[in-house]
């Protein structure tokens, strides 16, 4: 199945790996210079890194032993999840994704920044852990 895709975007090299992915792509821009593409694997039985792109954060992210938290395995993740997390990732505004009934954190590169010394050790975790000063004003009364 072909790519639907602007001239522009044929040239760099995501283009390249959607193609040899066997997958097609979504783009969704959020501004002249912020573009995200998510992929849907149309080869059944295949894994596929689902998640394309640069940056620090969708690095660390693929990277991460997602199965020692409590919203498991990157690969068995729903694709509802898949989508705002390659959403949150392509956006220049400070994002956080708190995922699963302990709200496990996954942020952005813009959202990095906000974490400070915290970073990278809070990906991953809970929000109650990594906020701890927070939860107890802030989170637990929105609950």
């Amino acid at each position: 199945m072909p790519i639907i895709m602007p001239d522009s975007l044929k040239r760099h090299s995501i283009y390249r790996s959607i193609t040899q992915a066997g997958a097609i792509a979504f783009i969704l821009r959020f501004s002249q210079e912020r573009v995200v593409i998510v992929t849907v694997n149309l080869q059944r039985g295949k894994a596929r890194d689902w998640l394309l792109g640069g940056g620090e954060m969708p690095e660390r992210i693929r990277r991460f032993d997602w199965s020692v938290t409590s919203i498991g395995a990157s690969e068995c993740w729903p694709q509802s999840l898949k989508s705002i997390v390659s959403m949150a990732l392509g956006n220049s505004f400070a994002m956080v994704v708190c995922w699963g009934n302990q709200f496990v954190m996954l942020y952005n590169d813009a959202y990095r920044s906000l974490m400070g010394d915290k970073h990278p050790d809070s990906l991953g975790k809970p929000v109650q852990e990594a906020w701890p000063e927070s939860w107890a004003d802030r989170f637990e009364t929105i609950l």
